[in-house]
């Protein structure tokens, strides 16, 4: 990461410019948003459904829609992750049992970085 954006106070698109590559995990309306950072001759992939086409076209940029995330995607994001392509912050671990306590912290938009619920191995 070079910098850090809190997206509740700064639009993403009013400090990011000329992206080789966006990744947007979000919604149509930040895949819309996000077709304007990506450089010409870039890349906007989309998981969350079909990048705006006209748009794209008018950037100069490709777009392509990966699909519902499924275990075979997952673990091609874990050969990139173990590839030190990309890090993720996070900003704790907490048990599976305190899930609700993590989505209630999700929510409030207090985190910075993910939460990670562990699964504690079965007792033998």
């Amino acid at each position: 990461v070079d910098a850090v954006i809190d997206y509740r106070s700064v639009r993403f698109e009013d400090k990011v410019k000329d992206a080789d590559v966006v990744l947007n995990a979000v919604d149509a309306e930040t895949g819309a948003r996000s077709v304007g950072v990506v450089k010409k001759g870039g890349m906007l992939v989309s998981i969350v459904g079909p990048p705006p086409a006209e748009p794209c076209e008018k950037a100069g940029i490709r777009c392509a829609i990966t699909g519902p995330v499924n275990g075979q995607m997952l673990g091609q994001v874990v050969e990139l992750a173990d590839a030190g392509k990309f890090r993720i912050s996070v900003d704790k671990t907490l048990p599976l049992a305190d899930a609700a306590k993590a989505w209630e912290e999700s929510r409030a938009g207090h985190v910075r970085g993910k939460i990670i619920l562990e699964i504690a191995p079965e007792s033998t």
